[in-house]
């Protein structure tokens, strides 16, 4: 996500929480921190029950 665009940010966010929601999925990944945050942010602002994980948060999941 833009980290100088707050707006476009917030925007991006809103509409990925948005594609992941009308997949059915209630997983999002992504490998940036930045935009971990992001859609983290995002999914509390519309109130989503879904999780935002980093793709490391994955692969620790897996090897538990």
């Amino acid at each position: 996500m833009e980290a100088g665009s707050p707006e476009l940010s917030e925007r991006l966010g809103k509409r990925r929480i948005e594609e992941l929601l009308n997949t059915g999925a209630d997983v999002i990944v992504s490998h940036c921190p930045a935009c971990v945050m992001q859609l983290k942010r995002s999914a509390q602002k519309t109130k989503a029950d879904v999780r935002v994980l980093d793709l490391v948060e994955i692969l620790d999941e897996a090897l538990q």
